[in-house]
């Protein structure tokens, strides 16, 4: 299952990245079906509780990017429902949007020019990731997502449309 955040562009200008309600509803659906046969069972075992419970708390879990241009802010909001931490930055503080890709079991932003053998077949097994971050004026970096990629043209639509939210650049970089 690959969860991704999903891109919400709104009227007023805000960009709203979240799970989307088809997170919850799979999750749900998961719950209720673990609840009917526990009724109708009698029991559930330890492998159909602990199943359970992360249901429950994957459906009570939210995750939620709002950019918003009328208050040149970008709030992320993550936790569970009630229990969220919430983070705000004003757009002067974020410098530069930034997608690394990476291929599984390397470090992102080390070069890796080696083309022998032993690489090409080592990266058959591998997988390319990418993560987007903002990168704020006092150095810091945000994770806003990691993600599995499957395509060269994939990985670009949510950094591009965070970027172009906020009005400053993406750098793209290779691991």
């Amino acid at each position: 299952m690959d969860i991704r955040l999903r891109i919400q562009r709104h009227r007023d200008g805000r960009v709203v990245l979240d799970l989307g309600i088809l997170f919850r509803l799979f999750f749900v659906a998961i719950a209720v079906l673990l609840v009917a046969i526990w009724v109708s069972a009698g029991s559930l075992g330890f492998f159909g509780i602990v199943l359970l419970g992360v249901s429950v708390f994957a459906t009570l879990y939210d995750e939620r990017w709002e950019i918003n241009p009328a208050t040149h802010t970008v709030t992320a909001r993550h936790g569970i429902v009630g229990l969220w931490r919430r983070r705000t930055w004003e757009f002067t503080s974020i410098v530069v949007v930034r997608a690394v890709r990476y291929w599984s079991g390397t470090v992102p932003r080390l070069s890796r020019n080696d083309s022998s053998e032993s690489t090409r077949r080592t990266r058959f097994f591998q997988r390319q990731h990418v993560h987007y971050e903002l990168i704020t004026g006092d150095g810091e970096t945000v994770r806003i997502e990691t993600r599995r990629i499957h395509s060269a043209e994939e990985p670009w639509e949510l950094p591009d449309t965070v970027a172009k939210a906020i009005g400053t650049n993406l750098e793209r970089s290779e691991g």
